[in-house]
């Protein structure tokens, strides 16, 4: 399909909302920025972050990717940014859970606007992760995770709710997941 303006617009929109949630931690021991990091670094990284997420949409658009893929996928963008953004970063590292939220994130706005056909996994992010029972500690917290086995045990645990509360997918559950919770605060507020 040809990007028109409307579409533009919206792809525009959901990559400020990605970058807005996946960059946004209030966790003060997993920080994304180095205290030296100046503000063209940290904008030439979101700049690499918005490639990013197009080009690996692209192959999510034209095909459903495997499970070991997207895993790759999120290693390869924590990795990719490490290399070229060290010097910006906290700890000189961009962590695992930054990069699957981001990555997870913003599949799941495409999906939900039917431009690709359903991710394998679903944004993991303080909300899903509290509804998870037994986790490493290391996994406890997306925006400090920076090892792809907690991340797999995250998506394991997660795996195992949906199809216990019998939910056709790992994205569907955690889409309703998130609904309920919207629904219930807006009732409770």
């Amino acid at each position: 399909m040809k990007d028109d303006a409307k579409r533009v617009f919206l792809k525009n929109e959901i990559m400020l909302l990605t970058l807005n949630a996946g960059l946004a931690t209030r966790d003060s021991d997993a920080k994304i920025y180095c205290p030296e990091a100046s503000n063209t670094r940290k904008e030439d990284l979101k700049s690499d972050i918005r490639q990013k997420l197009a080009e690996l949409a692209a192959s999510y658009i034209e095909r459903k990717v495997s499970e070991d893929e997207h895993i790759a996928n999120i290693r390869g963008i924590a990795d990719y940014l490490t290399e070229k953004f060290s010097d910006c970063l906290d700890r000189s590292r961009f962590r695992i859970g930054v990069s699957q939220k981001l990555l997870n994130l913003y599949l799941k706005y495409l999906w939900t606007l039917g431009w690709i056909p359903e991710p394998c996994h679903c944004p993991f992010d303080r909300i899903v992760i509290e509804k998870l029972g037994d986790l490493p500690a290391a996994a406890r917290k997306w925006t400090s995770l920076d090892s792809i086995d907690d991340y797999k045990a995250l998506v394991k645990e997660a795996k195992e709710i949906a199809k216990r509360e019998r939910y056709s997918s790992l994205a569907v559950w955690e889409l309703e997941t998130y609904e309920r919770r919207r629904k219930k605060l807006a009732l409770d507020g």
